[in-house]
């Protein structure tokens, strides 16, 4: 029983405050259902279904909710389908590098779920995520020459964000606010999209 003592510990700590992320807990959990493995294994035959009963009970509502559409409080889905919908031949997207949680999920979320002729063109990605020991994708240090002058721009940040261009980055927000005009702003579950378009010279 004694066995059980960090787990809860952990349980009550992450009530209070947030621990990690679950993607995190994969590469402990051989080491925590084995560890739970050997504390029923030492209790009553009815502990142990008791406490299996429990964390099914648990276990099934978040299994339920992250099969959602933004089960995994990103509507991935939903984003991908504005993208898709509204592309026009020519249009670039930006990303927020500076997003709490990562540039890396809304770049894979695009990649991912927005078919690649309904994609646009990731303009100031110069290298791919997950390469050269980096998690991120490396972007290009000058922006004004990298992005160029596309008609419009989907902006994409993680999280929500009441002006879409507000923190996108040091070069970024700049040369957006005086070339665009935001048109369209959605805040979806986990992610803010805008679509931005050239001003007219």
């Amino acid at each position: 029983a004694w066995a059980t003592v960090p787990v809860l510990g952990l349980y009550a700590a992450a009530q209070v405050t947030p621990l990690f992320l679950p993607r995190y807990l994969l590469f402990t959990l051989p080491a925590w259902a084995l560890l739970a493995g050997i504390a029923l294994g030492r209790v009553h035959v009815g502990l142990t279904v008791g406490t299996l009963a429990v964390v099914v009970a648990l276990a099934v509502p978040q299994q339920l909710a992250i099969r959602e559409p933004d089960g995994h409080s990103e509507a991935g889905h939903q984003l991908a389908a504005l993208i898709a919908d509204g592309y026009r031949t020519g249009d670039g997207i930006v990303y927020g590098t500076a997003d709490p949680g990562g540039s890396w999920v809304a770049r894979d979320t695009v990649e991912h779920y927005v078919p690649v002729d309904r994609r646009p063109l990731d303009l100031l990605a110069t290298r791919p995520q997950r390469t050269g020991g980096q998690l991120a994708a490396t972007e290009c240090t000058d922006t004004a020459r990298c992005l160029g002058e596309p008609a419009r721009l989907w902006i994409v940040r993680l999280g929500y964000h009441g002006d879409a261009l507000s923190g996108l980055g040091d070069q970024k927000e700049p040369l957006l606010r005086q070339h665009y005009l935001t048109g369209q702003t959605w805040h979806l579950p986990g992610f803010t999209l805008a679509l931005v378009t050239r001003r007219p010279s």
